[in-house]
């Protein structure tokens, strides 16, 4: 009987996933969630008799699963602390995420790592799991910890990661590398003359519109944000709203909810690493405390920027939306933008700048998370690096890609546009398009002074390489959604979705 691990197990596709897996003869030893679907089994039990169980709001904090609250795991010694000592790296980072205040202190969540990281290799220790299957990326601090010492006792790990195709996921074993058969695939494709035709409908309408310079190619999700940023945080809903609810019958329950929200009355957890924080982040009483903060960061930046001058020779950056799971891990150390612009500054040659410009998203007033990534003098210190501009949000991300030289990023959905619009980029991070004819991958200073050398040698991609590459990802991921909010953009029936989890989970586990 294989012996598994379930990491945010937490939706109802996900729920009846593990369901089915217990029916094929996986013995599931322990499984984290949050929320009602989990909660349900988790109370009930009945399904599950065994299995350890243990909510996400718990394990961020460093809370024991109640049936192992009376263990004695040992505490780290100095040869595993050194050991992981990128993982402690990328964890700290990743608690700022769950840091809203910004005053736990700094040796506080060094603590929490270390709780992190005797509480989850005891488990291993005791439990001895075959398999540790998450959700997604693990980015929440606890997982990615557990993730780390999975890879380093070599445990099977793996985990769904959603692709530009909104019910396409690609099953990885590690977040850092693609999968071996997209990879050959990739390889076996490269001379090949694909079509637009050969994707599936909807995607050969996506890919049209993409490659098409006249055509405003954002997704919609981004548009969606920008809508929710023109909506005001109010006290008073808006009339608009308000005819909304009526109509749609729900003007009772939405209107109280919004008074208590209003008054900081709900009393929903929070999902924070600091125990003593139990103030709700998402209602409006506490989101107009953080506008005022986020409004600090934001006339910072706007005192900072300059007129865009097509004319010169530039390398795009757009910042990444943070937090997110594309920076922190997929970033690595360069979750630290900063970091990686100094690092592509010190490559420029003679008469080249950057252009940077900030994610609009990261000043949205209905995120109290987004400003836990930006801090008083941010732009100041980016502004201060040689040859570095910032430019207004407003300015269009396709227009300065298309007559950069090339573009920059850690691991950005903007990196697989210019790539497919003919446009070099390079890249800090792990993207899904790290193999894509075009991409340049860059770790360091010298990396960025060897890719923009070959930039200045007239390097372009292969637009039929970039379309080789996206049939591959096509045929090489699973056609299943399983999270709410991609079930409820996508035409795929839910016993489908879970059937084909399923059998990609078996076939990692059995292989």
């Amino acid at each position: 009987m294989a012996k598994i691990f379930l990491i945010d197990f937490s939706s109802e596709i996900l729920v009846n996933v593990a369901t089915q897996l217990k029916e094929k003869g996986a013995e599931v030893l322990y499984w984290t969630g949050r929320k009602r679907f989990f909660d349900k089994v988790s109370e009930n039990k009945k399904a599950f008799p065994k299995t350890i169980f243990h909510n996400n709001l718990d394990a961020v904090q460093g809370i024991p699963a109640y049936e192992l609250r009376g263990e004695k795991f040992d505490p780290p010694g100095r040869e595993l602390i050194n050991e992981m000592l990128e993982c402690e790296s990328l964890t700290l980072t990743m608690m700022t995420r769950l840091d809203f205040t910004g005053q736990v202190p700094f040796l506080k969540k060094k603590h929490l790592y270390y709780k992190y990281l005797q509480y989850w290799n005891g488990v291993i220790e005791k439990l001895k799991p075959e398999m540790i299957i998450f959700r997604s990326i693990p980015h929440s601090s606890y997982n990615f910890v557990l993730y780390c010492l999975a890879k380093k006792r070599g445990i099977k790990t793996i985990m769904f990661d959603s692709t530009i195709f909104k019910d396409k996921l690609l099953v990885l074993e590690d977040f850092r590398k693609l999968p071996k058969e997209f990879i050959e695939l990739i390889s076996q494709e490269e001379k090949s003359l694909h079509q637009i035709t050969d994707l599936i409908e909807d995607k050969q309408e996506y890919f049209k519109r993409l490659v098409n310079p006249k055509i405003d190619a954002t997704p919609d999700y981004k548009k969606q944000i920008i809508q929710q940023i023109n909506d005001p945080v109010k006290i008073i809903p808006s009339w608009k709203k308000i005819v909304k609810n009526i109509k749609n019958g729900n003007f009772f329950p939405a209107m109280r909810y919004h008074l208590k929200s209003a008054l900081n009355l709900t009393s929903r957890p929070i999902f924070t690493i600091d125990e003593t924080d139990k103030a709700d982040y998402r209602n409006i009483y506490q989101l107009k405390k953080m506008i005022k903060i986020m409004d600090k960061y934001k006339n910072e930046y706007k005192e900072l920027i300059s007129e865009v001058d097509y004319n010169k020779k530039y390398i795009y950056f757009p910042l990444h939306y943070q937090p997110e799971c594309n920076t922190s891990p997929v970033g690595g150390y360069f979750a630290d933008q900063i970091l990686a612009v100094k690092t592509l500054s010190s490559a420029l040659p003679e008469g080249w700048i950057i252009y940077v410009k900030e994610n609009i998203a990261q000043w949205n007033y209905h995120n109290a998370q987004a400003n836990s990534f930006r801090y008083s003098g941010y732009y100041r210190e980016l502004a201060r690096i040689k040859n570095v501009f910032l430019l207004p949000p407003e300015v269009s991300s396709f227009d300065l890609a298309a007559k950069s030289q090339a573009v920059a990023t850690i691991s950005g959905t903007a990196g697989w546009e210019s790539l497919a619009r003919g446009k070099p980029v390079l890249f800090f991070g792990y993207p899904w398009y790290q193999h894509c004819d075009g991409a340049l991958n860059v770790r360091s200073a010298e990396d960025c002074r060897r890719a923009i050398n070959k930039v200045m040698s007239g390097y372009l991609p292969d637009s039929q390489k970039v379309l080789n590459y996206l049939v591959s990802l096509d045929k090489t991921t699973i056609k299943a959604s399983h999270v709410e909010y991609l079930e409820r953009s996508s035409n795929i029936g839910r016993e489908e979705s879970i059937s084909v989890l399923v059998e990609a989970i078996w076939q990692k586990l059995m292989g």
